[in-house]
């Protein structure tokens, strides 16, 4: 009776621990800024709703006579809703890039456009007199790029359902645990 029970304990806190690790999603970001590109990947808690962080490089070109402008985001300074869109905000020294989706929740999340200059439906910043997109600011706080494009897919394919795994699990511990009793 013992051996069943401590199986069927460890599927229980097994359950609890893989429900968890799944909520979190990288999805692949990808941006087209007038002078450059955003790319790389942003984590979201599709559970929460929650962006939980990020890694991804900035490519803009510079004013004549200055070097290119390489930036990598991997430090998240803020993220929540304004009360229209999903924001956040991605540090890299002084500089600043603020994502924002056009949604008012990320729970159960799979993927949208960013809000750029070519997705302007429920895209506005709280407190501003029209809309702006997703922004790269740099040089003490001024404004210097502005998203044409944008888009967050999911990085990979889906995993196996954590419970699908866990019922075949269960089907043999409970097969094999037949097995010894019938001996």
């Amino acid at each position: 009776m013992s051996f069943r029970l401590f199986f069927f304990a460890l599927a229980i806190s097994s359950a609890g621990a893989s429900v968890y690790a799944d909520s979190i999603t990288d999805f692949n970001f990808s941006a087209t800024l007038p002078s450059g590109t955003a790319q790389g990947t942003i984590a979201i808690d599709t559970t929460s709703g929650q962006v939980t962080g990020g890694n991804f490089t900035v490519n803009a070109s510079a004013p004549p006579g200055l070097p290119a402008i390489v930036d990598t985001f991997t430090t998240l300074q803020h993220a929540g809703s304004n009360g229209t869109n999903q924001i956040a905000d991605f540090v890299s020294g002084t500089d600043t890039f603020e994502l924002s989706l056009p949604l008012t929740s990320l729970v159960g999340y799979s993927g949208s456009s960013v809000c750029s200059t070519t997705e302007r439906t429920g895209c506005t910043i709280a407190n501003s007199l029209g809309y702006y997109p997703t922004i790269f600011i740099y040089f003490n706080h001024e404004l210097a790029d502005a998203a044409v494009t944008g888009s967050l897919t999911p990085s990979s394919a889906p995993e196996p359902s954590t419970y699908l795994l866990l019922g075949i699990g269960l089907v043999a511990v409970i097969g094999a645990a037949r097995k010894v009793s019938a001996l």
